[in-house]
């Protein structure tokens, strides 16, 4: 089996991502308003339509 793959750097988003990040940097009214970038690596086998994995 052979996959291509890529890397790509992204920053979430959502209420979930938002209160983890207020949270993290020290509260609500301490952050500074960006949220952390995350690495997602992506595998797409050849012969599929479209990305397989995550």
């Amino acid at each position: 089996m052979t996959s291509r793959f890529t890397v790509l750097t992204i920053r979430p988003a959502g209420k979930q991502s938002l209160a983890a990040a207020q949270s993290a940097g020290g509260g609500r009214n301490r952050w500074d308003g960006v949220l952390p970038a995350r690495t997602l690596l992506v595998e797409w086998p050849h012969g599929q339509g479209t990305p397989t994995g995550y």
